[in-house]
């Protein structure tokens, strides 16, 4: 009995055991999950180049950041053989160091060949590592490639210069004071090097700021400023300025921006782009010419003799003058000095060059964007005058319109009326037996009448008295029972009651919705339409639509499509918005926006 209770007891303590194990197990799978997610953010997001490589050498994943080195899409290279990406010769090299890692389960820092789609090659730190599974299995790799290709180059070029020096040197041995004239000589061209390439990187990097500012400058003034400051201050020159050639009398060159060590330099002297000694400069033949002009030597050069003594006090030894051009005109030159002679080489000018181009490629795209901005102000402001005088003429039309409708009602009405009264009389006076002549009063009184019906009809056409009267519904809604008459075509109307709109816009509503059906009529080959008016949001919409051919887009687009402007311009006219869609063989639909 004992034994037994204790054995339940037992029982319940291993469960109570086993769900904290399970709640552990839960637990350490959530965090593992987590650490997944972790790795796989840092694996896709790392710079460096990283790869997963099964234990045969397959690759099984690989980060954006080789992909886009390698220029392969991630398919292109999972499930491939590692030594794919790897130059030939370094290939055997690779197999080594995949059987070390094996092994080992870990490469440190080992210099290896890629070769990318286009067959350009990298230099890389190969480092890798292992992921095991609980037994210990080698899962698969995660290797990372630093790109050192750049200090590759560098340390090649560097080691090419040492090896040289160490041949001269093994050469001169025999020679003491050769050897001591060859070591100087070196240690003076190797310093000249690292000066040239720092005067190299600095003008890399001077050219780079100034493309930016090209890029990102939105007015002329500030892009020279800009650009003469980045010369000075990246570039490390003297002093910059740009000049622009004027088309006055003298051909002078007038500075419009300039920085550096100035101090009243260009205020004292005078240039111009004339064939006369002020103008064969290196400014003036730079623009006259078309092409880079060097002053190598300020000292010694002839061709700086006006400017020479200026210069010198300000600390100027050369200088390079860079035609800026606009289709094909030269506007005018960028102006370097430095403080030492001989100081433009064949790269510098090419360098300087490309700078002066982009920098005549920002003036033009500032000068057309300011001359097109300009244009469409007045392209707007001229389309304004339009719309206003179209919207005028219209007004002008539409009382027109209600005049001669009033004049033909009224008038010609009146004189109808009288017609007939006097008609009417005669009638009276003619003895009972004068049936034929009775039969003609009574056929002329009826022509008087149709002729009254059509003088009412042209009257309404050009001016419903409905509108005005009773709104614009009652006045759509005759225009449609009008329409229905004359063409046979169903047409159903819903408009809200009470309408209250100023006389402009129910003009403006009324016509186009005549216009609407007039081109129903004339082209839609439909059987029916409807016409929509509502008002919703402060704004009344009008809708009308047909189940006829549906007007072509080209059409609705074309300049001879009169109807179509006319209802744009009225809509315009009253600040609305109108749009027109056709589907062949289903239609076309008319929508009418107006804030009222």
């Amino acid at each position: 009995m004992n034994d037994r209770h204790m054995t339940k007891a037992q029982l319940l303590e291993e469960l109570e055991r086993v769900r904290h194990r399970a709640a552990e197990l839960e637990t350490v799978e959530k965090e593992l999950r987590q650490s997944e997610e972790r790795f796989r953010q840092f694996f896709e997001s790392e710079p460096e180049y990283c790869y997963m490589v099964s234990p045969e050498g397959t690759i099984l994943n690989v980060n954006h950041a080789a992909l886009t080195t390698l220029g392969y899409q991630k398919e292109e290279l999972v499930g491939k053989p590692l030594r794919v990406i790897y130059a030939p010769e370094t290939v055997p090299r690779m197999k080594r160091l995949f059987k070390t890692w094996q092994e080992e389960g870990v490469i440190k820092d080992e210099e290896l060949v890629i070769v990318t789609k286009k067959g350009a090659r990298r230099n890389v730190l190969l480092s890798a590592g292992v992921v095991r599974d609980p037994e210990g299995k080698i899962v698969h790799s995660v290797s990372v490639q630093r790109d050192i290709t750049q200090r590759k180059r560098a340390e090649e070029k560097l080691q090419k210069a040492h090896d040289e020096l160490e041949l001269r040197v093994t050469e001169r041995t025999s020679e003491l004071e050769d050897l001591t004239k060859d070591l100087r000589r070196e240690i003076s061209e190797r310093q000249q090097a690292e000066k040239n390439l720092n005067r190299l990187n600095r003008a890399y990097r001077m050219v780079s700021e100034c493309n930016q500012v090209v890029i990102r400058m939105s007015d002329e003034k500030s892009l020279l400023d800009r650009i003469c400051n980045i010369i000075v201050a990246t570039g490390g020159y003297r002093l910059t300025w740009v000049g622009f050639a004027q088309h006055d009398e003298a051909k002078t060159v007038r500075p419009v921006a300039s920085a550096g060590n100035a101090k009243g330099y260009l205020e004292n002297i005078h240039i111009t782009w004339a064939d006369e000694p002020k103008g064969r400069g290196p400014t003036g033949t730079a623009i006259r010419t078309g092409q880079p002009s060097p002053a190598r030597n300020i000292p010694t050069d002839p061709q700086f003799a006006p400017w020479r003594e200026e210069a010198i006090k300000r600390g100027y030894a050369s200088s390079l003058a860079l035609p800026l051009r606009i289709d094909h005109e030269n506007i005018g030159a960028l102006n370097i000095y430095a403080s030492e002679p001989e100081a433009f080489d064949e790269w510098e000018v090419s360098l300087l060059v490309n700078l002066a181009d982009n920098l005549a490629y920002g003036i033009n795209s500032l000068r057309t964007r300011k001359e097109r901005n300009r244009a469409e102000a007045e392209l707007r402001e001229l389309s304004k005058q339009l719309r206003n005088l179209t919207t005028h003429l219209q007004s002008i039309r539409e009382e027109e319109r209600t005049s001669i409708a009033r004049e033909i009602h009224d008038e010609l009405g009146q004189a109808i009326m009288a017609l007939k009264f006097k008609l009417m009389n005669l009638k009276t006076t003619l003895p009972a037996d004068q049936v034929a002549h009775i039969a003609e009063v009574d056929a002329i009184s009826k022509q008087i009448d149709g002729t009254a019906k059509i003088v009412n009809r042209i009257a309404t056409h050009l001016r419903p008295t409905l509108i005005d009267e009773l709104g614009l519904g009652e006045a759509i809604e005759w225009e449609v029972e009008q329409f229905q008459d004359r063409t046979g075509i169903a047409c159903e109307l819903t408009y809200p009651e009470g309408m209250d709109l100023s006389k402009e816009y129910s003009t403006a509503i009324y016509r186009i919705t005549q216009e609407a059906l007039t081109n129903i009529a004339r082209h839609a080959q439909a059987s029916q339409c409807t016409v929509k008016l509502k008002i919703s949001d402060n704004k009344l919409v009008l809708g009308i639509n047909d189940n006829g051919i549906g007007i072509p887009e080209q059409e609705i687009l074309s300049p001879t499509s009169l109807g179509i402007i006319g209802m744009r311009e009225r809509v315009l006219s009253v600040d609305g918005k109108f749009e027109i869609k056709g589907i062949e063989k289903k239609g076309t639909t008319i929508k009418v926006t107006v804030s009222i």
